[in-house]
């Protein structure tokens, strides 16, 4: 059971810090900052930041997928690996989206040199 609680609030945790991306999205945390965008949005299809605050909404949906599915798992519901997958999955297209912004703007990490 405590492990059953532990994965509950990983999950939990998982969901909430897709709380960065969105407040990144709508313009509150680093969007002044050169590379702090969606390279794919701003630079390729050369939107700007109504449709990255548009995507906003995503972020938002899969804070609540996760925060659903971490409920869902603890309250041993038939329903929360389905919602778990299609959230991963999403959220896994979004960060990738995002991605090469933020490994642009930390060079002094050791992880992120390894993506140039």
């Amino acid at each position: 059971m405590l492990l059953r609680y532990l994965l509950t609030i990983a999950l939990f945790a998982h969901g909430v810090g897709h709380l960065l991306f969105l407040v990144n999205s709508w313009g509150y945390w680093n969007g002044d900052k050169e590379g702090s965008s969606s390279w794919l949005y701003s630079g390729v299809l050369g939107a700007g930041q109504t449709l990255q605050g548009l995507l906003g909404l995503v972020w938002l949906v899969l804070l609540i997928g996760f925060v659903a599915v971490s409920w869902g798992y603890l309250t041993h519901r038939g329903w929360w690996p389905q919602l778990a997958l299609a959230s991963a999955a999403v959220s896994l297209t979004m960060i990738m989206v995002w991605w090469v912004a933020y490994s642009r703007e930390a060079p002094s990490s050791p992880w992120c040199s390894t993506w140039r």
